[in-house]
């Protein structure tokens, strides 16, 4: 009786200790998932990117114990000790940001650096959330547009020999595909539609593989011997349409392109986005459908997603501005706030954008296109509305889509698109100023 008790008593002290060894073990990564704020359930792990590296921008300093803390709009901010690489916060970066982007609990560069190394997902991402704003704090400085004293667009160079319309998704661009495909063909151009990825190491963002794939193709088209002095023209001329951030060619060696693109009214875009997503077009219906969650999820009407503050309907998960104000030289653009975003956008497509057309006012952009580019763009709104490209229009509608109500479009406009609202408010004043100038009616 004495033997079975012992053994029953050993049992159970290795059960506990057993057990003490798997709650220490998982205790740690539990925490982590669990966290302490919501955020970290959607923190990005990556830890390659240069904007996620807190000793970047928090280099080794001696003199940790005492840190140099620049404050601006509520926000502490240290300042690393090397100022090459993290200059002096600029006066207007200020306005850019909100507060509490920086942890307040961060006192010196090791704590953000055991951050940066803890198993706590929470933790990890307040560490990249440090280093992001030290990026920030980098921010070129721009002037302020406001849609209330609308600049005069300064002349932009036109680049004939190349074309680049960084197609907006959801705006238009499967139309504008039809209509480039007949146009290059009746102006004698070439014309090539790009789709993501099929060029190595592609993305919306890459410059590099975009550049390489350019210098590649212009040498095999300079290649072939023209059969005749029509296609001897027409090798010259190169009309690019694919959805990528705009940049500077000219670090590749190339020269920069005349940029053009198409924008939509965001509510819409939104909308036709939240749509597209869930149900594909109604040409491939269920082809072209990236969506992932549940089957309530997919039939919920957008009006249902908004007025529930379910997640697709609080904050937009889609890119609107980028493909007009691409990435400032040295940043990724999500490390950089909206309202900053907003304004360098606004900046691009003054400078350096030759002609943005508006979706809602289609036929009015084929004109302003035909009158400032009449090489690639003549004939544009008769081929607009032939048969071939009405009927593309019609099969590229996002499907099952339930309009939203009047208070729903107020609160997509304001609460979760303000930025892109205004930008686009400035783009079509910008838009209509050039109609007036080349004489549009």
């Amino acid at each position: 009786m004495l033997e079975n008790e012992t053994t029953q008593n050993l049992i159970n002290i290795n059960f506990i200790i057993i057990a003490s060894l798997i709650i220490t073990y998982f205790y740690n990564p539990l925490r982590s998932f669990i966290g302490d704020q919501t955020s970290s359930f959607f923190a990005n792990t990556q830890t390659s990117d240069p904007y996620n590296d807190p000793k970047k921008y928090f280099p080794d300093s001696s003199d940790s114990s005492n840190p140099s803390y620049n404050q601006y709009n509520g926000v502490l901010h240290q300042q690393p000790k090397n100022a090459n690489i993290n200059p002096s916060i600029p006066q207007y970066a200020a306005q850019y940001n909100t507060q509490g982007q920086v942890p307040q609990h961060y006192k010196d560069y090791e704590n953000i650096s055991e951050k940066a190394k803890s198993n706590s997902k929470a933790d990890r991402h307040e560490a990249r959330k440090a280093a992001r704003l030290a990026a920030m704090s980098k921010m070129p400085d721009i002037p302020t547009y406001t849609n209330d004293n609308i600049p005069t667009k300064p002349k932009v160079l036109y680049n004939p020999n190349f074309i680049f319309h960084t197609k907006q998704p959801k705006a238009g661009s499967t139309t504008m595909h039809s209509i480039l495909q007949r146009l290059s063909r009746l102006n004698n151009f070439y014309y090539i539609k790009m789709n993501p990825h099929e060029i190595k190491d592609d993305s919306f963002r890459a410059a590099e593989p975009l550049a390489k794939w350019y210098n590649l193709t212009k040498s095999r088209i300079a290649s072939r011997v023209p059969a005749n002095v029509a296609e001897e023209e027409r090798m010259k001329k190169l009309v690019l349409l694919k959805h990528h951030y705009p940049f500077d060619w000219s670090e590749f060696g190339v020269e920069n392109p005349t940029y053009i693109n198409v924008i939509r009214e965001p509510v819409s875009w939104f909308q036709s986005h939240y749509y597209f997503e869930r149900n594909g077009w109604s040409m491939v219906q269920g082809d072209r459908n990236s969506f992932k969650g549940t089957e309530a999820d997919r039939l919920r009407t957008i009006n249902q997603c908004i007025n529930g503050h379910f997640p697709d309907c609080v904050e937009c998960k889609w890119t609107y501005l980028n493909f007009i104000s691409g990435q400032p030289k040295g940043y990724r653009a999500k490390a950089l706030s909206k309202q900053f975003m907003s304004q360098y956008a606004k900046h691009m497509l003054l400078n350096r954008f030759f002609v943005v057309g508006i979706l809602e006012e289609f036929d009015k952009s084929m004109d302003l296109f035909q009158a400032m580019m009449p090489d690639i763009f003549t004939h544009a709104k008769s081929v607009a509305h032939s048969p071939a490209v009405t009927g593309t229009q019609n099969n590229t509608k996002s499907v099952k889509n339930e309009k939203l109500t009047e208070a729903n479009k107020l609160i997509v406009k304001q609460k979760i698109l303000p930025y892109e609202s205004d930008f686009y408010e400035f783009a079509k004043a910008i838009f209509h100023q050039q109609l007036s100038e080349f004489g549009v009616q």
